[in-house]
């Protein structure tokens, strides 16, 4: 498994950079792959063979309110009904535990149907809708959503980053 910073993918690396300080404590790495960012991490891949637990995420094998983080690199758009998964997510997060999303950029990928397009995404966002899609999941607080300023050699923005938290405890901690 390769951890932080990958010698090979300088994308990630700049996606990573955001997120190295909500890791802390216990969590899980959602999709992924051959790498995850900190050595600590519980990965979880449907088809890498060095991930610690084998699925695609939909449903987790962790207790409610066991886990202090969860990430997801790449790996939401790979599911249909992103409510439930964010809801799942969600589920396994103890209060103020923290949800780490990056995803794909809609203006910037080929979009379902189009040359080039990847199969496998079944659901294309950029900041603003997958924000709005997260308010209907009880509990889970944005806390911050911003693009992570990767633009393409053609000028078209690659992905962005999402941090939410979940709400419980000290209802002022939680903001």
């Amino acid at each position: 498994m390769t951890y932080f910073p990958d010698p090979v993918d300088q994308l990630w690396n700049h996606e990573m950079v955001g997120i190295l300080g909500y890791l802390n404590g216990v969590g899980v790495d959602i999709g992924c792959g051959r790498r995850t960012p900190v050595p600590w991490a519980i990965t979880l891949d449907k088809d890498h063979p060095d991930a610690d637990l084998k699925g695609d995420g939909a449903v987790l094998p962790f207790e409610s309110g066991s886990l202090d983080w969860v990430l997801s690199c790449h790996s939401l758009e790979h599911f249909e009904d992103v409510v439930g998964v964010l809801t799942e997510w969600t589920r396994v997060l103890k209060p103020l535990g923290f949800l780490c999303l990056i995803h794909p950029d809609r203006r910037g990928v080929p979009l379902k149907g189009s040359p080039h397009a990847d199969p496998d995404h079944k659901g294309e966002y950029w900041h603003d809708e997958l924000a709005e899609i997260a308010l209907l999941v009880p509990s889970l607080h944005l806390i911050s959503k911003n693009p992570i300023g990767l633009i393409l050699d053609d000028g078209r923005p690659w992905s962005f980053r999402m941090i939410f938290r979940k709400q419980g405890g000290n209802h002022a901690e939680s903001r």
